[in-house]
């Protein structure tokens, strides 16, 4: 379910880029998207959650995202 969730999450952001004139939401929604469809295959090889893999992937790449959408506008 969470992988299904990241992928709904990822693919949004591609009709907001050009909305908000913000090109590194392509970069965001194409790593998320890829990261939603590759859990459950990451998770299965490694025995451990879909959601554990999907969770860490599309948390880590969002908070790249703000972290470096932060620092843009702060300078």
């Amino acid at each position: 379910m969470s992988a299904w969730i990241a992928l709904v999450v990822g693919v949004h952001f591609y009709p907001l880029a050009p909305l908000l004139h913000y090109p590194l939401l392509y970069v965001v929604a194409t790593v998320v998207t890829l990261a939603a469809l590759a859990s459950p295959y990451v998770a299965r090889s490694r025995g451990i959650a879909v959601s554990a893999v999907t969770g860490a992937a599309t948390g880590t790449v969002l908070l790249a995202a703000a972290v470096l959408s932060l620092g843009t506008a702060l300078w």
